[in-house]
């Protein structure tokens, strides 16, 4: 299981359609996408909204990949992260 809040604290010119965020663990491989994550923010590009995104942990990967516009992330913005994969 892993859960946290991370707080941006800096950026710097950010472009994509995706954050990466390295795990303590690598996922197994072989049992395809088993595992359940579920990510929100709060303030996404100055706002003062909670959003909800899509994100994926790639079989046999270590990274937790959250698919957004990079460019709205701003200085201050939260990201709350709670869920369960399998580890290798």
């Amino acid at each position: 299981h892993i859960q946290g809040q991370l707080i941006t604290t800096s950026v710097s010119s950010p472009v994509g359609s995706q954050i990466r965020i390295n795990l303590p663990f690598t996922s197994v491989s072989g049992l395809g996408k088993r595992s359940s994550i579920s990510i929100s923010s709060f303030g996404l590009g100055g706002g003062s909204t909670y959003a909800v995104h899509p994100s994926n942990i790639v079989e046999a990967g270590a990274i937790l990949y959250i698919f957004l516009d990079a460019s709205t992330v701003q200085a201050t913005d939260q990201f709350y992260i709670g869920g369960s994969y399998i580890t290798a």
